[in-house]
């Protein structure tokens, strides 16, 4: 598929979603605003699966998008509806700005700094133990810049596109959670219709998509408060090891969502090296994913069901 055609169908598909009525999406009292999250987060999957653009530069559409349509700082076109009774929450734009400088940026920000200086100087990288990660990542980036271990010209060299890259990850799953749209799409479907081995297959395919969008990390943080809320509301799943079962598989699920550039920081600042293309990603995550949880769903039924460990 060329270029153009990417294009045109990453761009068709999320405006379709747009537009169509609220009252289609089988998701009970869709407000405004999650409908709008949703067509952004099918611009974001088709973006980034597509790639007719960089993937760092789909990822800051993505805040710019959330930004300007569902902040409440958003254009004023985009709040016309907001006295309609179901126009939704608006994200306060602040929260959606903090991606940029979230934790997990600062922690990349601070091994960036410490390769660069290893790489420049040999300097040990050995630090101090028993602090927060985030807050250890920030001191080689005061120390180096004070010191002029890292300077100007360094700055330069660091991955900015990367970081660009998680950024957009991490609004998007934020607004997910904000704006209350997860958690519809988790009542929306009807678990208490289906098997306790299939809510638990579908809850961990569930993650395991979600992860490959909004990382890891933050599909853990999304899903798993409800699948708790899930699993103590259906009796049923007690015959397939309990709260227990669906917990542990979800959470190896959302650790093996492994297949986009986006789904966790390796691959992010592999992709960012330009040794490797989101296909070649795709590929292998695909594959890695799908046996991973298999064995997943192995393990953690023989040791609750089978030998009844857990």
């Amino acid at each position: 598929m060329n270029s153009n055609k990417k294009l045109f169908f990453a761009i068709i598909f999320p405006i379709a979603a747009w537009l169509i009525p609220s009252q289609v999406i089988p998701i009970p009292d869709l407000t405004v605003i999650e409908h709008r999250l949703i067509a952004i987060f099918i611009f974001a999957a088709l973006f980034w699966v597509l790639e007719p653009i960089p993937v760092y530069a789909t990822s800051i559409m993505v805040i710019v998008l959330l930004l300007v349509t569902i902040s409440d700082k958003s254009f004023i076109l985009f709040q016309l509806a907001a006295d309609a009774e179901n126009y939704g929450t608006p994200i306060p734009y602040g929260e959606i700005m903090a991606t940029f400088a979230s934790p997990v940026i600062m922690l990349f920000l601070g091994g960036f700094f410490l390769a660069m200086a290893a790489t420049k100087y040999r300097l040990d990288t050995n630090f101090i133990h028993g602090m927060n990660a985030y807050v250890v990542a920030m001191i080689p980036v005061g120390v180096f810049s004070a010191t002029s271990v890292i300077n100007h010209h360094d700055l330069r060299n660091i991955k900015w596109d990367v970081l660009w890259l998680v950024a957009g990850g991490l609004a998007l799953g934020m607004a997910l959670e904000n704006t209350g749209l997860a958690k519809n799409v988790i009542d929306a479907i009807p678990f208490g219709l289906f098997s306790p081995l299939l809510i638990v297959a579908f809850a961990s395919l569930l993650a395991i998509v979600m992860s490959n969008f909004i990382s890891n990390t933050a599909t853990a943080n999304l899903l798993l408060p409800l699948m708790v809320a899930l699993g103590t509301g259906l009796p049923a799943l007690y015959d397939a090891g309990g709260l227990r079962y669906i917990l542990l598989t979800v959470t190896f699920a959302c650790s093996l969502g492994m297949a986009m550039p986006i789904s966790t920081p390796p691959n992010a600042i592999a992709h960012g090296s330009g040794y490797f293309e989101t296909a070649d990603m795709m590929k292998t995550g695909v594959i890695v994913g799908g046996v991973g949880l298999f064995l997943a769903y192995s393990y953690i039924y023989a040791l609750t069901v089978v030998f009844d460990i857990l």
